[in-house]
């Protein structure tokens, strides 16, 4: 990957580069797609251990990350309005602030609002 200073100098010539890269190796796609998916699990569950380092200590409660990932993968709605979730609603795990305790998985429409964030789901 070039620097950002010669990126910035001409876009359109890297974008095309990567398209033809793609183009010329599906097989490289393919695989890393196959790795992400291998590795997704662990990849959610660092992310949501990093809440740690931002001060926010998720209190599992009787739950172990695996089981959080479990819930959090088959949750098919959002637990506040009850859409379905989609590439266009994402979901996210809810927490209560003060005691950090988990609560169920929300989308990020809901989570952003805030308003559940006095109410025991």
């Amino acid at each position: 990957m070039p620097r950002a200073s010669t990126y910035h100098k001409n876009p359109q010539f890297y974008i095309e580069k990567a398209k033809e890269y793609i183009i010329n190796n599906p097989h490289k796609k393919k695989e890393y797609y196959e790795k992400f998916k291998l590795n997704k699990k662990a990849y959610m569950i660092k992310n949501w251990k990093n809440f740690e380092r931002k001060n926010i200590a998720l209190d599992l409660q009787q739950y172990t990350w695996d089981e959080i990932y479990n819930i959090w993968l088959n949750q098919k709605e959002c637990m506040g309005c009850g859409l379905d979730f989609n590439a266009n609603r994402r979901k996210c795990l809810d927490h209560d602030h003060k005691d950090g305790k988990f609560r169920g998985v929300i989308c990020y429409s809901c989570n952003r609002i805030d308003i559940f964030k006095n109410l025991e789901l």
